[in-house]
């Protein structure tokens, strides 16, 4: 794909534009030692007849320093910004980076039984340097202790110079390799409190942590992924899109048949949640269930209960009456044995289907789920009502694509759904095809693309029937009262589309990729008018801007074919090194410390709001469109808060990644070069333990 000096002006002046933006709303931040005059001037004031024209000679000067800032500077970036999100891990007995409210405490601390196995992986081999740093030594003793700047020399990596085969120890329930490690014992509470995208947040660290050069056995990743994981073995995968694209793409990451397996999993509940007709056929929205599917499911387990209960009441029958043989008594028990079975089997199966859905009274406030094996939690609802209606969105979508293009890259996309199976062992619904699936996206996504290539959020709700032969409130849906919903074309949504067209390249390959260049050309100058309106732009228009506005843009050109690639990638990573704090970490200038898509502002804005209180919802209308949250700040923090210097640090890790691959002469990725390269990637194969 080639492109005029003209055309990547576009991606270059996005870059300077960007920066510009970061640096006027940076509040106090720990700046490196040679960023601290410039940010002096910065915050000076001008005369107002050079207020245009000093940031531009500004930013020219500083060229060639930028220009200076090397793929191993960044290397050094992301070593810090991996401690900074270690220490967060640390900070928890259970090692969460985003622990869940609990009214739990702790009692004492226990030796378990863990066990390992041994897998050969290729480790990068380095040139190694030294040079020297500035930093912060305490001298004297603890109570008079002074900190001074002290010299020191550090190694650094030069280049890669090749790989060597390392044996690393793995955490592997199947493993034959046992060590004993400590554990929190939590004494008598209530259940573990979990706000929505709450999950998604810590396995996105964790998944950070990987692509910043974390081994796959480190203990805070492996301690994050085992965590999540025994949730969603036990009480299914998660139904809101944002916590299982990041449940994706840490799962395909590690290299153990359990994660594997439920990568797998995820990532065909990913493609069994894209929107299969209506205005949103083709998109997906804030929360990734098959309604088809679920109902199906529905049926199925009512089905498999109802028999147990058949089955219990026979052997009650049984034993009562003495002229039974114990023959009799013993083949019932043999059934209510085969039974308890094929309702565990179901329970299994339903895991990849839904979490929370099977909860039809409490789907939009707390759902709580409790279990013999793992202690209970309790989740904040879903954003819909689920059984009457669905939503979808641009943001959403980019957000899905971007989950099964890391699931490709890492052998992890199913080729087919794998949808649960009845008794006779054959499939709730047909299995469908990934590529027909994505296919769908494809056209939608190039369909609703204007003429001088931007797209709107594309916002949409919908009504939901696949649920009308079932006794719930709400149903019959008033399909009467779903109107359009109000859609910005914003530089967020433009960089969403962008993204879109790049992740369904990578998942399907150079052919596909070549089909859209045309679309994704366009899109680049519909970026680049977006971008003139970027120093006004609203926090809505991205979720921690800029950092995973940064992101999206590095992942949907890394893999391109620009000349200029290399100046607007060192461009914008020295934004990124120029705000980086002192303790590694990124922080946004977002005033709005919730996740919400597109969609569900949208929804927000226009639809009636249930009431937050029972009492008050003696007359509200389920069958009609609504939305479960008003707009009260605090109500939002509290149902879909995020930590934003969580978030901001690892997509800006992200970034630097993706960037670091437009013009650095070694890896694709830190740790993983031949991971998320853009090839075509193999069906994945079923785990094997």
């Amino acid at each position: 794909m080639k492109f005029t000096g003209l055309s990547f002006a576009i991606v270059f002046f996005l870059a300077g534009s960007m920066i510009g933006f970061c640096a006027e709303e940076e509040n106090e931040t720990t700046l490196e030692a040679a960023d601290v005059k410039m940010a002096e001037k910065e915050k000076a004031p001008e005369p107002a007849g050079a207020v245009q024209a000093q940031p531009a000679a500004a930013e020219e000067s500083k060229t060639p320093e930028k220009k200076k800032l090397t793929d191993l500077e960044l290397r050094v970036a992301l070593e810090k910004a991996a401690s900074f999100l270690r220490q967060q891990a640390e900070k928890d007995d259970e090692k969460w980076f985003l622990p869940p409210a609990r009214t739990r405490t702790i009692t004492g601390y226990d030796n378990k039984l863990v066990r390992y196995s041994k897998k050969i992986v290729d480790e990068p081999v380095y040139e190694w340097g030294t040079r020297k740093e500035m930093v912060n030594v305490k001298q004297g003793d603890s109570v008079n202790s002074t900190t001074v700047l002290k010299e020191i020399e550090r190694k650094f990596p030069i280049k890669q110079i090749g790989t060597k085969k390392v044996e690393k120890l793995v955490r592997d329930p199947n493993g034959d390799i046992e060590k004993y490690e400590k554990f929190p014992v939590f004494g008598e509470g209530g259940p573990d409190y979990w706000k929505q995208n709450q999950l998604g947040q810590n396995a996105l660290a964790a998944f950070a942590m990987i692509r910043a050069g974390a081994e796959h056995s480190d203990p805070v990743v492996a301690n994050v992924a085992n965590n999540i994981a025994s949730i969603a073995e036990v009480y299914g995968l998660p139904d809101n899109t944002w916590d299982l694209v990041w449940a994706t793409a840490l799962f395909s990451s590690l290299p153990v048949d359990r994660y594997r397996e439920l990568a797998q999993e995820a990532a065909g509940k990913l493609l069994d949640g894209q929107l299969e007709n209506g205005p949103g056929i083709g998109f997906w929205g804030p929360v990734c269930l098959n309604p088809k599917l679920l109902a199906a499911g529905m049926k199925l387990k009512l089905l498999t209960f109802d028999k147990a209960d058949e089955d219990k009441d026979d052997r009650k029958h049984a034993k009562k009456d003495d002229k039974k043989k114990d023959e009799e008594v013993n083949n019932k028990e043999d059934k209510q044995a085969a039974v308890a079975d094929v309702m565990n089997r179901v329970n299994r199966q339903l895991r990849a289907v839904t979490m929370l859905g099977m909860n039809t009274a409490s789907i939009e406030d707390e759902v709580t789920l409790k279990s013999d094996i793992i202690h209970p939690v309790t989740f904040v609802g879903l954003p819909q009502f689920i059984f009457n209606q669905t939503s979808s969105d641009l943001q959403s979508t980019s957000l899905a694509l971007y989950g099964l293009s890391v699931a490709a890259g890492n052998k992890c996309l199913p080729a087919t759904t794998r949808h649960p199976k009845n008794e006779k062992k054959s499939p709730l619904l047909p299995d469908l095809k990934a590529s027909a699936i994505l296919q769908r996206t494809i056209d939608s996504v190039v369909k609703y693309q204007a003429k001088d290539g931007s797209w709107t959020e594309m916002n949409s709700h919908q009504p939901v029937t696949e649920f009308s032969g079932f006794n719930f409130r709400g149903i019959p849906v008033k399909s009467s009262t779903f109107t359009a919903l109000p859609s910005e074309t914003n530089f967020a949504s433009n960089v969403h589309g962008l993204s879109c067209l790049s992740d369904l390249g990578q998942i399907f390959g150079a052919a596909t990729t070549a089909k859209l260049d045309k679309n994704f050309s366009l899109s680049l100058s519909s970026v680049k008018k977006a971008c003139d309106d970027f120093r006004t732009m609203k926090d809505d228009s991205g979720t921690v801007p800029p950092f995973d506005l940064y992101f999206w843009i590095l992942r949907a050109l890394k893999n391109k074919d620009l000349p200029d690639a290399k100046a607007a990638a060192i461009s914008i990573a020295a934004s990124f090194y120029s705000r980086q704090n002192g303790d590694g970490s990124w922080a946004s200038h977002s005033e709005k410390p919730f996740y919400l898509s597109t969609s569900h502002r949208a929804r927000i804005d226009k639809l009636p709001v249930l009431p937050e209180h029972a009492r008050e919802r003696k007359d509200f209308d389920w069958c009609a469109a609504h939305v479960p949250d008003n707009s009260k700040a605090k109500v939002l923090e509290r149902k879909y808060g995020i930590d934003t210097t969580l978030v901001s640090t690892a997509f800006a890790v992200l970034a630097i990644v993706d960037g670091m691959n437009l013009f650095s002469e070694n890896p694709t990725d830190v740790k993983n070069p031949a991971k998320d390269s853009g090839k075509p990637a193999a069906p994945a194969k079923p785990a094997t333990k």
